[in-house]
């Protein structure tokens, strides 16, 4: 009024676009209902160096954190976290332990007893190696150097053990062969080649790997060499194999795996991009044969365009599964265990 702004107002773009740019101005005014999901710029907040790679995120056990840690352009592994207040902080592992370089992507799992945070890597040797924290300095292993284990490709994984206080790390040697490194509290590493002990096939991707606390069995799952998801499992006897997607009469694989397991029903689930662009998902309750079922047609989903992370949710007893369409975005897959058609946003 009197050539002074008095007021503004903001309308979402895509709001105008659907309605081609005409619409009542009480319509385009109309306050925007908030967002179910929200992002943030976590690396820029400081000024932090770009990611190379896939980041991990993960929840620690006390404090209500939020941890994500990635690896840098330099080659060092940084770590931003975010408490139940809503306060930001970040730190360089490696500097903080003058620790050596990363080659690849960092994986993190916990060691409740100890409150303990374990990062995993493979360095630029071709060795695997960890940084490890709690409330106190950042510490650093050289794991496979320190038994004389082959060097590493891909990505290493890991988790605990908690009945047998054990740290189980599970990676591929470049002859497509799975090692394992094992160590109990304060004791040495152990070493194994996990692959020639079962008499199983090679790898040709990355492991992905869990503890079923339900029958205290190890169970480590890969795409092998003859297109099928594999895994090969132990607990105290000899190490045995499975050809899972070939016993389910799955669809072939596009990629590597993700797997995870839920205690509270004994059930074992294995995700995998096929190479249909489905999202397909193994899975099994106890002893009975392995199962598959297409989530991503069921949803009518986007097709995929990178492999899969997945998880359960406690809290809210949904599972989700996260991938990257062939456009770009990334896509949520979600349903109630047991109940209702998978949905995907």
């Amino acid at each position: 009024k009197g050539d002074v702004i008095e007021k503004i107002h903001f309308s979402p773009t895509q709001r105008l676009h659907e309605s081609g740019y005409r619409l009542p101005f009480e319509e385009a005014i109309k306050p925007v209902a908030p967002r179910r999901y929200q992002h943030a710029q976590r690396s820029r907040e400081y000024n932090r160096a770009e990611a190379v790679g896939n980041p991990c995120g993960y929840l620690p056990p006390a404090g209500g954190l939020q941890n994500i840690i990635y690896r840098d352009t330099q080659n060092d592994l940084l770590e931003l976290w975010r408490d139940d207040s809503g306060a930001t902080g970040t730190g360089n592992l490696t500097r903080a332990c003058n620790g050596p370089s990363a080659a690849g992507d960092p994986f993190v799992y916990l060691e409740p007893p100890t409150g303990t945070q374990i990062a995993l890597f493979r360095g630029v040797d071709g060795h695997v190696k960890s940084f490890y924290w709690s409330t106190g300095d950042v510490g650093y292993d050289h794991l496979t150097a320190s038994v004389g284990a082959p060097k590493a490709v891909g990505n290493p994984v890991g988790y605990f053990e908690a009945a047998a206080n054990t740290n189980h790390v599970i990676y591929r040697k470049a002859d497509g062969n799975l090692h394992e490194l094992w160590w109990t509290g304060q004791a040495a590493v152990s070493h194994g080649d996990i692959t020639d002990q079962a008499g199983a096939l090679k790898a040709t991707g990355d492991p992905t790997a869990f503890f079923d606390t339900a029958t205290a069995t190890n169970i480590v799952f890969y795409l092998a060499t003859a297109g099928h998801i594999h895994s090969v499992y132990w607990s105290t006897g000899p190490i045995r194999h499975e050809d899972l997607s070939g016993t389910a009469q799955a669809p072939q694989p596009a990629g590597d795996p993700h797997a995870y397991f839920t205690a509270h029903d004994n059930a074992n689930q294995v995700v995998y991009r096929g190479v249909d662009g489905h999202i397909h998902e193994l899975w099994w309750v106890g002893a009975e044969v392995v199962s598959h079922w297409d989530i991503s047609a069921i949803a009518g989903a986007p097709a995929a365009g990178s492999d899969p992370v997945s998880f359960y949710s406690p809290h809210t007893n949904t599972k989700h599964v996260f991938y990257r369409a062939t456009d770009g975005h990334l896509i949520e897959l979600w349903w109630f265990p047991g109940g209702g058609a998978p949905a995907f946003v």
